[in-house]
């Protein structure tokens, strides 16, 4: 099914190559194979989108040899990845992204996606994503996400909201700062801050002609008992 760009009347931002980055946070077994071509066809995806080189950070929590060379490799055949900041660390979500020795250094990019492993970019074009961030001055932007738990927090069209799951964010750079302090590596899995974001004045616009799903629904619940 093709979907038309539903906000072409505000489309007045166009990314240098030098304003995106993609935070990827993070990736890791199982279903790794999977994983790194879902990572590739995203990757795609954005470029035709921006239409411009960008950088992109990779946290893994997959440490071994063979895991680090398969994703390496990956990035090294893109030709239209610029920058590319590897950070490789046991543990899981956020014992692994808050740790990020870069994290303050993504700051400066206008504009940051975060993302899950697990999930597909289906239609998102960041450049309209952007314009609609730009005219509603909202800390981030979230697109309806298919297979997510709570399906009844994504309203119809376009609305500003203070509770939004967290699967895949487009982050004004100047609120990437405030984003990470609401996620503590004692709460790996960050139950609850998905319901706090107003609370903590951290708001999300949510455009649901903007699709994603989340392709492994049970991968992280599986995982929450493997061995660090």
């Amino acid at each position: 099914m093709k979907h038309s760009p539903p906000t072409r009347k505000i489309n007045n931002v166009n990314l240098s190559k030098k304003d995106f980055l993609y935070y990827l946070s993070p990736i890791g077994p199982p279903n790794y194979p999977f994983k790194l071509d879902l990572l590739k066809r995203n990757l795609n995806n954005i470029h035709i989108s921006l239409g411009c080189n960008f950088d992109i950070a990779i946290n893994s929590y997959g440490t071994g040899p063979h895991q680090k060379e398969k994703i390496k490799n990956l990035i090294k055949s893109i030709d239209f990845i610029d920058n590319v900041f590897f950070h490789f660390k046991k543990g899981f979500l956020t014992q692994v992204f808050l740790d990020n020795p870069d994290n303050e250094k993504f700051m400066h990019y206008k504009y940051i996606l975060f993302i899950m492993d697990d999930v597909e970019i289906k239609f998102m074009p960041i450049n309209e994503a952007a314009s609609l961030l730009k005219k509603y001055k909202t800390d981030c932007l979230s697109p309806d996400v298919t297979r997510s738990t709570h399906r009844n927090w994504v309203p119809h069209g376009l609305n500003i909201v203070n509770r939004v799951e967290i699967f895949c964010l487009l982050i004004q750079g100047t609120s990437f700062k405030k984003f990470l302090n609401m996620f503590k590596k004692t709460n790996p899995c960050f139950w609850g801050v998905d319901v706090m974001l107003g609370f903590k004045k951290f708001y999300c616009l949510v455009c649901s002609l903007f699709i994603v799903d989340h392709k492994l629904r049970n991968d992280s619940a599986n995982h929450r008992t493997r061995e660090k």
